[in-house]
């Protein structure tokens, strides 16, 4: 094959234009209101699943974490060839994230419970 690709070295990177001066405070802001968002969605996914006990939606949100990992770090390994153990570690931590945010977030969302007070 002769694609220049295959030939020579391949960078994957990220230009900015001009600079830009680095705020911890808004980068801190803007990473919890994208968790918060994020926590948001799968509560909101998690109280549709009424049947689920504790551990359950615990592992809904952790399985939700497998999924960000499926969708966003694999299609990097696939393209840019990332690493498959940079892969797995960043998969791993998406599901640890997701787990750890899990036994808040089913603490709150009613489950099993709430169908069996219907009853």
């Amino acid at each position: 094959t002769g694609l220049a690709l295959n030939k020579g070295p391949f960078i994957y990177g990220v230009v900015r234009i001009g600079s830009r001066s680095v705020s911890l405070p808004l980068n801190l802001a803007l990473s919890f209101g994208r968790s918060f968002v994020a926590c948001f969605l799968i509560a909101l996914m998690l109280s549709w699943t009424v049947r689920l006990d504790y551990l359950q939606r615990v592992f809904f949100c952790a399985l939700a974490g497998l999924f960000a990992g499926l969708v966003s770090d694999v299609p990097m390994m696939i393209w840019f060839e990332e690493p498959v153990r940079h892969a797995l570690i960043s998969m791993a931590g998406h599901l640890c994230e997701w787990f750890l945010a899990g036994l808040a977030i089913a603490a709150f969302v009613p489950g099993r419970e709430l169908w069996e007070d219907l009853r």
